[in-house]
Formats: structure tokens, C-alpha cells, sequence
């Protein structure tokens, strides 16, 4: 198995859904939430040496690539974050996908592991007073990255923001687009749907906000990853007819991923992939005490389907500029909490 189950499984005491809606129900204060399409926005490396990591293995030798997704809740430790990710053999992935973070967590996790990172945080979260947003995280440079905002549906049980971050990975020189997914808790089938919608149509058209859409319209390989909040039937079924519709495909075997809900109900992070990539193995690491999270990561090894580019066609191998000093934007590259 590429990656070895962590298993320090227990016998589960039920706390049924209050700990899902512990952290949305038990704020009192409005969420400040960033609606801007340009930030705030985050971005660093701590990749040593260029883009052709000497670790690296020729394309045509193996192409495949690793893919993680995992929801640290409220990024409150990422200490125990990495050390699931350790333990489940996902320190070394290809692409890692964050949820919940604040951008100290960020950091720590990217620097820890040596990636590059893209960080957008969504708002100041009333239940934490910390940043809270999505972070796609990597060994290989990240480019040409946006963020999403999603609709906000004020009569759902979460009053924070949510929002979504699209990028290019160049994996192993090759260009694969990314979306980092969070979506609203307590939606309704047709609010969750709205929310995907608003993704697909950002990500692959041009009905969308940003003037730049579609976002990810050069490349030949998608990755669509993260918490879509699916606790039942029905919102799984929502989300599912707009991705497949835009036509990606499910990756199969990711299992229960909420540590909390049982009898079909705990599947709330997913993967899905354009039909240029193909599914060798996936899952979820599990463990039950200290993993840093409610959630369980996800995972999938990919393998790029059809004639491949030349890899680094195309790629600036300049690194990412860092935020400016005086964006002309309230936003961009700057945080004042």
C-alpha cells in the first residue's frame, strides 16, 4: 500500500452531530468575513533548491502523483496535524489541501514540510477570533492562483464565509489545475448546490465574477478537493450532479471522514478528478485521539492518462512574488486582524 494506514482506533464514544455544529451554534459574535475576490492572500516557499526537486522522478517513469486533503479544525494544531500526516505516509504527497486554517498553521505545516503555499483566509471566525480559510500546499511551484467567494446563506447554522482557491500545480513540470473546496455548514441540497455551481462556474466557464474566468481553462488535468459538507444523502447527491455534470468523476474509496458521524452520515470530504487522470489507490488515514482534527484526511494517487506535454512547457521559473509592501487594494497581501 503507497500509503500505510494510521491506526490508533478505539472504541468511539458517540457525540452524535454536536460536535459537526458545536463550533458554528456555539458563536455569538458576526463573523468578519472577506468578500473581496482579491484577498487577503498569503503566498510563500520553503521549497529548497528549483523546481526539479532532487527527489524527483522523471514523468515518463511514473506518471502518477499523490493527492491529500484534510480539514484541521480551526488550525488549532498543527503539530498533531503533521504528525497524522506522518504517520499515514501523506508528508510526501504531491499536493496537499488544507481547510480551516489560520495562517500561522499555514506555515507551520508548509515550512515543517517544506512546500509552497497559497494561503486565503475567508473571514476572522466568531468561534475561534482567528483567520479561517483554505490553503493549497506543495513540493512543486504553485501559479496562477484566485479565490472564489462563495454565496453566503445567512440562514444556515454557520456565520462564517466560505470560499474557494483554484491554482496550477506544476507537478513534476506538469501543469494540474487545483480547487480547494469549503463549503457552508448546515446548507440545503439546493444551497449546496449553489455554492458548487458557483465553483464550476468560475473554474470552467466564463459565468463567474472574475474577470479572469475560467480560471483553469489551460490545462488538461483538474483536481477538485475538500470538505463539501455532505452529512447526508441528499447534499451528497446535490454536490455530485454539478461536478459530474461539469464532467469530473468521483474518486471511489475515500470511507467515512468526520470522526463523529456514523451510519453513512460522516462523509463530508471528497475528491474528484478530470477523466485525464486515473484512480490507483485511495482512502482516508484514521485515528481517533491527538490527530489535530475532527475530520480524517483523504487521499488518492493519480496517474495522468494519454500523451503527456513536455513537462515545464510554458513554466515561469521565476518564484512567486511575495505580497506587496502597499498593495493598491485594501486586501491583497495584507491582514490586519
Amino acid at each position: 500500500m503507497i500509503f500505510p494506514a494510521y491506526r490508533r482506533w478505539r472504541p468511539s464514544v458517540c457525540l452524535a452531530t454536536f460536535c459537526l455544529v458545536a463550533a458554528a451554534g456555539c458563536a455569538s459574535a458576526p463573523a468578519r468575513n472577506f468578500l473581496d475576490t482579491e484577498g487577503p492572500r498569503f503566498a510563500g516557499s520553503f521549497r529548497a533548491g528549483g523546481p526539479t526537486r532532487a527527489r524527483a522522478v522523471a514523468i515518463n517513469e511514473d506518471p502518477t502523483f499523490s493527492v491529500a486533503s484534510y480539514n484541521i479544525k480551526f488550525g488549532e494544531e498543527p503539530d498533531n496535524a503533521l504528525e497524522t500526516l506522518r504517520n499515514g505516509g501523506l508528508d510526501d504527497v504531491d499536493l496537499l489541501l488544507l481547510q480551516e486554517m489560520t495562517l500561522a498553521a499555514t506555515v507551520r505545516i508548509a515550512g515543517s514540510l517544506g512546500f509552497e503555499y497559497v494561503y486565503y483566509p475567508a473571514t476572522i471566525h466568531p468561534a475561534s477570533g482567528q483567520e479561517f480559510g483554505v490553503a493549497i500546499l506543495s513540493p512543486w511551484p504553485i501559479r496562477d492562483d484566485h479565490k472564489i467567494v462563495l454565496p453566503d446563506f445567512v440562514d444556515s447554522r454557520d456565520p462564517a464565509a466560505k470560499v474557494a482557491a483554484t491554482g496550477i500545480a506544476w507537478i513534476r513540470g506538469i501543469p494540474v489545475g487545483v480547487v480547494n473546496v469549503h463549503l457552508q455548514l448546515g446548507l440545503s441540497p439546493e444551497q449546496t448546490q449553489e455554492q458548487i455551481r458557483t465553483i464550476v462556474d468560475c473554474t470552467f466557464s466564463e459565468r463567474c465574477e472574475n474577470p479572469e474566468a475560467p480560471l483553469l481553462s489551460r490545462v488538461s488535468y483538474v483536481v477538485v478537493a475538500g470538505d463539501l459538507n455532505t452529512s447526508n444523502r441528499g447534499k451528497k447527491r446535490a454536490a455530485d450532479a454539478i461536478l459530474t455534470a461539469a464532467g469530473l468523476r468521483q474518486v471511489p474509496g475515500i470511507g467515512r471522514t468526520f470522526k463523529y458521524l456514523f451510519f453513512g452520515l460522516g462523509k463530508l470530504d471528497h475528491i474528484y478528478t478530470s477523466p485525464t487522470l486515473e484512480v490507483e489507490e485511495s482512502g482516508h488515514v484514521r485515528g481517533f485521539f491527538a490527530t489535530g482534527s475532527d475530520h480524517h484526511p483523504i487521499y488518492a494517487r493519480l496517474r495522468f492518462n494519454g500523451e503527456l506535454p513536455q513537462p515545464w512547457q510554458g513554466f515561469a521559473l521565476e518564484d512567486p512574488p511575495r505580497p506587496p509592501e502597499a498593495p493598491p487594494r485594501c486586501c491583497r497581501g495584507t491582514y490586519q486582524p
